[in-house]
């Protein structure tokens, strides 16, 4: 009788937690995650770790010890940005979903066993994974989305975790402590800290481009941390032939995920406002030049280059360990891909990202044509395309053409490009009035039927918006965005 209940009690907390994980419906519409700020117990503990990474470092000089304790300082610093800004996941379903993943690793392997790990979804559309030292692991959500299955994934995290035990993180500091000194770096730095728009995914790229100065330093680690990985990958039980897969995609996985041609007719020809195909013709000056069978870009612009002789290193490696067989039991990595595809539309968003943001919602859009957030979502990216017309900062949130880019979304920025505010505000009002009219329970829908009725109004009304918005919504995330666009500045 005991057992029975037992039993009965097991399957029913498994029934609840299936239901709260797979509770999104990506037919019809998807919520976002909100659940993102780290608590302050989590920050302490991080800081902590941090501060002994330091003291059980050996330094060659005061100098170089003065500059890491700095940056390490920093770095402390930078997660609580990440973490006001919304950038990094913590307790939600997907960031659970690699916590889980992560504990396997370290309980099927003594020597990692005890590590205090903490992993993070970092919301960003650089597809890459990152160990920011003292067990702080960054996977970004892009990444996500171009891995399979869970295997992949398990192996990226295998070698970060190897690049944490193998102190990497203090050896590249030691490396970026020549670059900190460097001037010209200094100067783009502080260029780049004026920005209004990609001021973090711009510092990264920025390192990424200083950092290619230590090529072989850095292939060296990343080696050693495949090496080591491979072992703790192999020790959680998962296939030889997933880990050699997962550095072949990682070869190619600047590539869109989607890079079909959009129906732009279909989306955009309405009887009263007709879609004008002289939008998408380029003009003949303007080189674009890509397309799905060309994309390839250099090296020196990959985000892993070197992704061949990786490959090559594992083959070599693969007899000499013991590895489980191919399981035929799928994994639910398929429904955390799809999530993180959603939740990196949000971001886009977010980052005012919004040609890309468009180009991602169309995409998805083709998939799901039912779903009601990413129709919302191509509202919202028209409106502030307008909108970014209208204020003049258009190029600062849109891609210009380019030869490194696929061919549908180059046509994109074509289209962006050969149209005005007035053609914004046109499609964005007739593609609302299409989908959307009829979306009263969305509070997303809510929100971008607000900012069409605002765009006509007096700058000075647009304030009574967020009243009724409020009459009609509790959603706190579309309440705080109505209120920074259309609240009345004070008066000094």
């Amino acid at each position: 009788m005991v057992l029975c209940k037992k039993s009965f009690l097991v399957a029913l907390f498994f029934s609840l937690f299936v239901q709260y994980s797979f509770a999104q419906n990506f037919a019809k519409d998807f919520s976002p995650s909100r659940k993102h700020k780290l608590n302050q117990n989590l920050i302490k503990e991080i800081d902590t770790k941090y501060d002994s990474l330091v003291k059980n470092t050996d330094f060659p000089d005061r100098k170089v010890k003065k500059y890491i304790k700095e940056t390490i300082s920093s770095s402390k610093s930078r997660i609580k940005r990440l973490d006001s800004a919304d950038l990094l996941m913590y307790t939600d379903t997907i960031t659970k979903y690699l916590q889980g993943i992560t504990n396997r690793i370290q309980k099927s392997n003594a020597t990692i066993r005890d590590q205090k790990l903490s992993v993070f979804t970092y919301r960003t559309d650089v597809p890459n994974a990152s160990n920011r030292g003292a067990g702080v692991i960054f996977i970004n959500l892009d990444l996500i989305t171009k891995l399979r299955n869970e295997a992949e994934m398990a192996f990226i995290i295998c070698h970060e975790i190897s690049h944490d035990i193998k102190g990497h993180v203090v050896s590249s500091l030691l490396k970026a402590s020549e670059i900190e000194e460097n001037i010209e770096y200094k100067k783009e730095v502080k260029k780049i800290m004026k920005q209004e728009f990609n001021r973090f995914k711009a510092i990264e790229a920025l390192w990424f481009k200083y950092m290619s100065q230590y090529t072989e330093h850095s292939r060296f680690h990343e080696l050693q941390a495949d090496s080591l990985g491979l072992v703790f990958y192999a020790n959680a039980g998962y296939p030889a032939a997933s880990a050699i897969k997962t550095i072949q995609v990682l070869d190619s996985v600047d590539i869109p995920v989607y890079t079909a041609k959009i129906d732009y007719l279909k989306y955009f020809n309405f009887p009263g406002y007709p879609f004008k195909k002289s939008w998408l013709v380029a003009d003949e000056e303007e080189s674009i030049g890509g397309n799905r069978e060309l994309f390839k870009r250099p090296d020196s612009l990959k985000t892993h280059p070197d992704c061949k002789i990786r490959a090559a290193t594992l083959e070599k490696m693969v007899p000499g360990l013991k590895f489980q067989p191919v399981s035929s039991k799928k994994d639910n990595y398929e429904f955390y891909r799809t999530d993180s595809e959603f939740e990196l539309q949000e971001y886009l968003q977010q980052d005012f990202e919004l040609s890309t943001g468009l180009y991602n919602a169309l995409q998805l859009l083709a998939v799901y044509p039912d779903n009601i957030y990413l129709k919302c979502s191509v509202v919202n990216c028209l409106y502030e395309l307008h909108n970014s017309q209208i204020e003049h900062y258009f190029s600062a949130v849109t891609d210009f053409p380019d030869k490194r880019f696929c061919e549908s979304y180059n046509e994109l920025l074509v289209f962006l490009h050969n149209t005005n505010s007035d053609v914004m505000k046109n499609l964005a009002i007739n593609f609302f009035n299409v989908n959307l009219k009829n979306a009263n329970s969305s509070p997303f829908a809510g929100y971008v039927a607000l900012l069409l009725k605002g765009i006509d109004m007096p700058a000075e009304d647009r304030f009574k918006l967020i009243a009724e918005y409020k009459s009609r919504y509790t959603d706190e995330n579309y309440i705080k965005l109505l209120e920074k666009k259309f609240k009345p500045k004070s008066k000094k």
